[in-house]
């Protein structure tokens, strides 16, 4: 019936594989859950190891690093089922009824991808580090389902989706892209270019780890050399960053305001570091990198 796959990278996962298979057991369904280790430490691996002794679940420690893209791959090819659903290691279950919900929605619409959604916790964290990532989160990448109905593709994200199998096989990840960042939007454009429906439900699972400031800024860079290298291959004008700076470029701006935006890099980097960081700043600073990336190849 379904294959649960969970790509694990620094995240102990024993609650979350505990949850998925007392809800597949309830439901009375055939299932399998493959949680493969892709370069964890060993603290995080033998911590994981409790699962090995649960019936359904193949836990497998990889012998090197496949990164996140040929993870996923690797899962879907393994899968047993017609169906897979993709959660992130950091998932946390929040309805007794996740299961039952998706499992509703693939016999309502067995062809289709079905995303669930993504939520923040309701309250801030409290190490201030963290401000950044969290708001960035619960403004940005939590959405409302009526909004993700309305721009399917533009809202599909890879951390809670149901997907027929030979679907995903046949439109695997691009594992020539390296770096982090944006392959969602990339898969969602992808779905759609082929005809194949996005349907959104209220389904979400909880985001659990949330990075530090540094970390997350890091990440962010990734993702902005990331979505440079993507928009050469998939045209990526979709995406509002991307879509800015085409528009600069087609002012002729991306001088000056590249400029402008190199005076105020550690006023903009000091706020974002700060206890009250704005995501306004963190759009500028994200502007910045990615007009960069444009002026290096140029100059090249």
């Amino acid at each position: 019936m379904i294959s649960i796959l969970i790509p694990v990278h620094e995240v102990t996962v024993t609650k979350l594989v505990s949850e998925l298979v007392t809800q597949c057991q309830k439901a009375k369904i055939d299932f399998e859950v493959l949680a493969f280790d892709d370069g964890s430490s060993d603290k995080i691996k033998q911590s994981n190891r409790s699962v090995l002794g649960i019936i359904g679940v193949n836990y497998v420690e990889l012998s090197q690093n496949l990164g996140r893209r040929r993870i996923r791959n690797q899962l879907a090819k393994l899968a047993r089922y017609d169906h897979l659903l993709f959660l992130d290691a950091d998932s946390r279950i929040l309805s007794k009824k996740y299961i039952r919900v998706y499992l509703k929605a693939i016999t309502e619409h067995p062809n289709d991808v079905i995303a669930g959604g993504r939520i923040y916790s309701p309250n801030a964290p409290k190490d201030k580090s963290k401000l950044l990532h969290y708001l960035y989160g619960s403004q940005r990448e939590s959405v409302a389902i009526k909004f993700r109905k309305r721009h399917p593709s533009r809202f599909f994200n890879s951390n809670n989706y149901v997907v027929p199998r030979e679907v995903q096989l046949s439109m695997p990840y691009d594992v020539n892209i390296r770096g982090y960042g944006y392959e969602d939007l990339v898969m969602g454009k992808r779905f759609a270019k082929e005809g194949i429906a996005i349907r959104h439900i209220d389904n979400p699972v909880k985001h659990g780890k949330l990075r530090s400031v540094d970390d997350f800024l890091e990440t962010t860079r990734e993702a902005i050399e990331n979505l440079y290298v993507l928009n050469e291959k998939y045209d990526m004008g979709h995406v509002r960053l991307q879509k800015a700076v085409n528009c600069i470029q087609s002012f002729r701006l991306a001088g000056p305001i590249l400029y402008l935006l190199r005076s105020k890099h550690q006023q903009i980097l000091d706020n974002l570091q700060s206890d009250r960081p704005k995501l306004f700043n963190y759009d500028l600073l994200r502007l910045e990198w990615l007009l960069s990336q444009y002026e290096t190849q140029t100059t090249k």
